[in-house]
């Protein structure tokens, strides 16, 4: 009777403390990050990008990962002048709280970014962000026609294999990935803001500087060897990259592609 008294206290003991630890285990949380294009007026604009390592910062300042939906551990916004908005949605585990400050990475971690697109789950199926098992994917990829043609393609360069159908064996020598730090943003309330604007100004500028009319014979083509070309330098310079490194300026935070909008 002792033994029996003693055990259904053990099992109530256990059960109050079971129930305890799951009461402060962090919660898995809906959360949806909304990107939205911002493009001069009538201009026609196709954009895709990659987004990896997305990060909220709790309000004790820790950075927490958005856990994407979906297999992989990407996620792909494409943006249109048709389309212009997108939600990109995860899971966040947290102790509760409030989030101020999302941080992310424009690209394809180096572990996939030479994978099979033939075979890779979404989003990384796309043909339209892939160049070759060499070279890689795409992590932007801007096609615009406005008052002038250009486009922007920006991944990893500097890729070495025997051939374009071989993946390297090594990193490449520019990565070309982008972190994007918005201090400021707010999950609850904020949206995230593609401004091509400032690109297509610079686009323009060098048009008005051209003897010919950029359309003819060709439009502004920023998709490969960025660094020869002044005006595909000063793309790199406004997505906060150097053409010759294939790294960020200060932390990238001279970039003006990405902005919070309150």
């Amino acid at each position: 009777m002792v033994f029996k008294q003693v055990k259904s206290c053990k099992s109530a003991i256990l059960l109050a403390l079971g129930i305890a630890l799951n009461g402060c285990a962090p919660q898995e949380q809906a959360t949806q990050l909304r990107f939205e294009l911002q493009a001069p007026t009538g201009a026609r604009i196709d954009l895709g990008f990659y987004l990896s390592a997305i990060e909220l910062r709790g309000d004790d300042g820790q950075w927490l990962p958005l856990h994407l939906s979906g297999k992989q551990p990407v996620a792909l916004v494409h943006l249109t002048d048709q389309a212009t908005q997108q939600m990109v949605s995860g899971q966040l585990s947290t102790d509760g709280g409030d989030y101020r400050g999302l941080r992310f990475t424009v690209g394809v971690p180096e572990a996939l970014n030479h994978a099979n697109p033939l075979t890779a789950a979404f989003p990384l199926n796309d043909s339209g962000m892939f160049w070759s098992w060499q070279q890689g994917y795409k992590f932007l990829r801007i096609d615009a026609a406005g008052s002038n043609k250009w486009a922007l393609h920006v991944g990893s360069t500097g890729c070495q294999s025997p051939s374009a159908i071989r993946p390297p064996a090594s990193p490449c020598a520019q990565s070309n990935r982008v972190t994007i730090t918005l201090p400021d943003y707010n999950p609850s309330s904020d949206h995230i803001a593609v401004d091509i604007r400032a690109l297509a100004a610079l686009v323009d500028k060098h048009a008005s500087s051209s003897p010919e009319p950029i359309n003819s014979p060709e439009p502004v083509d920023c998709s490969m060897h960025y660094a020869m070309q002044p005006v595909c330098r000063a793309m790199f310079d406004t997505i906060g990259l150097n053409a010759d490194t294939g790294e960020c300026h200060t932390d990238c935070t001279s970039q003006q592609l990405f902005h919070r909008i309150h």
